[in-house]
């Protein structure tokens, strides 16, 4: 009789990740900018999200600065879009005459309590990030940002108005 076959040792099987689903992490600079992704706010940055494999728009908003958008393509398990530098926006920027200094403009943190006269209860977002039901107290960055109030139906309406050092306590609308 020839050799007896040997016992293969049992495995034991690894998880496997959900099926066409990636771990996205995304980081910015500044930290704390708001991130879209197929414009859903998500939360803001360093921040990691579960998304379908495919190619979804990514937009990274804050104040003062310049939006950032690009196509990501989630093909992996695990990935990381490269750090994104958000530039300084317009507003804020020295005027045309004066020659800029390329530094950018220091953010003062304001804290406020947002009314929205006949709104309470609805959602509030500030650039485009949600920032919980009305009344709310947040905290934003000196500069123009827009305010936009959403109803539970999904109807919105949105104004701008400049936030600036100083202006602490209470800002309301819809007066």
């Amino acid at each position: 009789p020839g050799p007896r076959p040997r016992p293969q040792p049992a495995t034991k099987p690894r998880p496997q990740p959900a099926a066409n689903i990636g771990s996205v992490t995304i980081e910015s600079e500044p930290k704390g900018s708001g991130v879209f992704i197929d414009g859903e706010g998500k939360g803001e940055t360093p921040l990691t999200v579960e998304l379908a494999y495919g190619e979804h728009a990514l937009e990274l908003r804050r104040s003062g600065r310049a939006p950032y958008s690009a196509k990501i393509n989630v093909d992996k398990p695990i990935m990381a879009v490269p750090l994104v530098t958000l530039a300084s926006s317009l507003f804020g920027e020295a005027p045309a005459e004066e020659e800029p200094s390329g530094e950018a403009q220091p953010v003062t943190w304001i804290n406020l309590t947002v009314v929205w006269v006949g709104h309470d209860g609805h959602k509030l977002h500030i650039d485009g990030a949600e920032k919980g039901e009305l009344p709310v107290s947040v905290r934003v960055g000196n500069g123009i940002h827009v305010f936009e109030v959403v109803a539970p139906d999904g109807t919105s309406e949105s104004e701008r108005r400049e936030v600036t050092e100083g202006q602490g306590g209470v800002l309301t609308f819809g007066i």
